[in-house]
């Protein structure tokens, strides 16, 4: 079953394979890493949740090859940089410099350092940019939208008319139970 599903993934992205020079795909889908051939035999399937830290970094993991002219600020445990495909002006990740998936799986001290970095964050944000407000969210698992499996923190700045009625915030990731006040 997961090698018919894998395959009609990878189907989807032939276009995407044929750019390739060495003809791999390394995508992380609901956890796992699946590498595949251009006639997209798979390879080899990984769980991103068993992996070591040089694993990760091996498999292509866009958290842990973070090119250093990204990163705007570090701590011992987490790093600071702006979101590759921003929702607005200033949209920041911060990142666990552990590989590790979940919020829940990281120690109290790595999550003062993340905490640290979203102050940190927001104060520069509202230097730079004085925005209105703030979305701070993390997609932690698959079924609540993680796409990359390495945890970070999204500070998401909001600008006054930014959307014509932002009431309701993050429960709009699931629409229709959004807008309780009905």
């Amino acid at each position: 079953m997961v090698k018919a599903n894998t395959k009609l993934f990878l189907k989807s992205t032939s276009d995407w394979l044929n750019q390739r020079v060495n003809f791999l795909i390394k995508k992380y889908t609901q956890g796992l890493i699946y590498t595949a051939t251009k006639d997209l035999k798979i390879k080899s399937i990984q769980n991103v949740e068993t992996m070591s830290d040089k694993e990760s970094a091996a498999s292509g993991c866009p958290f842990c090859t973070l090119p250093s002219d990204r990163i705007i600020h570090e701590n011992e445990h987490a790093v600071l940089v702006l979101d590759a495909y921003p929702v607005s002006p200033g949209h920041s990740l911060i990142i666990s410099k552990r590989h590790t998936v979940s919020w829940f799986d990281i120690t109290t001290i790595e999550r003062e350092s993340m905490l640290t970095l979203l102050d940190l964050a927001r104060e520069k944000i509202i230097s730079e940019t004085s925005p209105g407000g703030f979305n701070i969210g993390i997609n932690d698992g698959s079924a609540a939208g993680q796409t990359v499996p390495h945890l970070h923190m999204h500070l998401i700045p909001r600008y006054m008319l930014d959307q014509t009625d932002p009431r309701g915030g993050v429960r709009w990731v699931i629409p229709e139970k959004a807008k309780y006040w009905r």
